[in-house]
């Protein structure tokens, strides 16, 4: 019999430009995804502990993808989604919430203020570099 072992490969196969802005007020949690990132190919990355840093990099930067904390801190992070579908900059970029929470109504909340998906926490790079690759090409079609 014949064995077979699968191998993952660490790092995807691409590389992105897109800039991803990371909302997130937990020092820890930050650097983790922004780690992830990295090893994901993402090297155009920015994290935002508070409200007002993630604005004043937005006057500066374009940003193609936000993972927003479902635990933001200062501000409810679900009216921040709300704000950036207001604008008209970011009305169609993509916005994944990181999230513990496994509740079906905290997705539904998320989902109808805006979210384009969810991430669980502790997030896991493939699942994550695969969700962003997923909806950057969306939004590409939009």
């Amino acid at each position: 019999m014949e064995s077979r072992s699968t191998q993952y490969s660490e790092t995807p196969s691409f590389q992105s430009d897109a800039r991803v802005l990371i909302w997130n007020s937990t020092d820890t949690d930050a650097a983790t995804i922004e780690n992830t990132l990295h090893l994901a190919g993402y090297q155009n990355t920015f994290c935002a502990k508070t409200y007002k840093e993630g604005l004043e990099y937005l006057q500066n930067e374009v940003v193609e993808v936000f993972l927003i904390d479902m635990q933001l801190g200062s501000i409810d992070s679900l009216q921040l989604v709300k704000a950036l579908r207001d604008s008209f900059a970011y009305r169609y970029t993509p916005v994944l919430i990181t999230t513990e929470s496994h509740s079906v109504e905290d997705t539904l909340n998320a989902m109808k203020a805006g979210a384009n998906d969810l991430v669980k926490k502790p997030v896991l790079m493939d699942q994550l570099s695969q969700k962003i690759a997923l909806h950057l090409k969306v939004s590409t079609l939009v």
